[in-house]
């Protein structure tokens, strides 16, 4: 049987990793925001 503490370990670390994961949505998001401006920037330059 594990102990408490391995347990309270394995816990933490599904914590951290939805926390990362969060990070990572956020990081995305925001990237593709920049991919929306970036191409509407360079289709206003097709268009003049």
């Amino acid at each position: 049987m594990e102990t408490e503490q391995k347990i309270w370990k394995k816990i933490w670390a599904v914590i951290d990793a939805n926390d990362n994961v969060k990070i990572l949505q956020s990081e995305i998001q925001n990237l593709m925001l920049h991919r929306k401006e970036v191409l509407k920037e360079l289709n206003d330059i097709d268009s003049a």
